[in-house]
């Protein structure tokens, strides 16, 4: 009895697909054509933002390892977001710099979470104060060109604390960055 109830079964089924084989087949279509325009539209922005957010990581790493005399930071399994709280309890100094690197870090996380590589440049407002000093001659309003220069910023000043001949302007920055807090 348990076959044919089988052979009912599958009887039902294929009479059921055959009554709505339209509406399967369309379906199908208009699903495989949204996958498609996902899979095909231009997510270079996403890949821009990853590879700031990595450069970045990479020379926290190499400050952290140099001021802390950590072998292998890799080995703590820190979070970026983790990194940037040592830095800034290692150096204080770098809160300035660390600020907008916590706004690249978020719009990081959420273009991992979302295909939509829409970046709200209203975050990006401190960011674009510092890259419109730095690059005065230039007139940047794309958010990823912003947070590209800025990678540059603060990559560069991480860098510099770990040559020693740079450490005595990074002191005289610092100065002028506490008076006017």
């Amino acid at each position: 009895m348990e076959n044919e109830l089988n052979i009912d079964m599958m009887n039902e089924l294929r009479d059921l697909y055959y009554a709505h084989q339209d509406i399967i087949h369309n379906s199908y279509i208009n699903a495989e054509h949204e996958i498609n325009e996902l899979l095909t539209s231009d997510h270079d922005i996403i890949g821009r933002v990853l590879k700031c957010h990595l450069v970045i990581e990479y020379f926290m790493n190499q400050f952290v390892e140099d001021k802390i005399q950590i072998k292998d930071i890799k080995e703590l399994n820190l979070s970026f977001y983790q990194k940037i709280l040592l830095i800034e309890q290692v150096d204080n100094g770098y809160k300035f710099y660390l600020e907008p690197v916590k706004v690249i870090n978020k719009i990081r996380n959420k273009l991992a979470h979302n295909i939509d590589p829409l970046i709200d440049f209203n975050i990006l407002k401190d960011l674009k104060k510092i890259v419109d000093f730095v690059y005065k001659d230039e007139n940047i309003q794309e958010s990823i060109t912003l947070i590209e220069k800025y990678t540059v910023i603060v990559c560069t000043a991480l860098k510099i604390d770990t040559n020693n001949d740079m450490r005595i302007y990074k002191e005289r920055v610092i100065k002028i960055i506490d008076k006017y807090k």
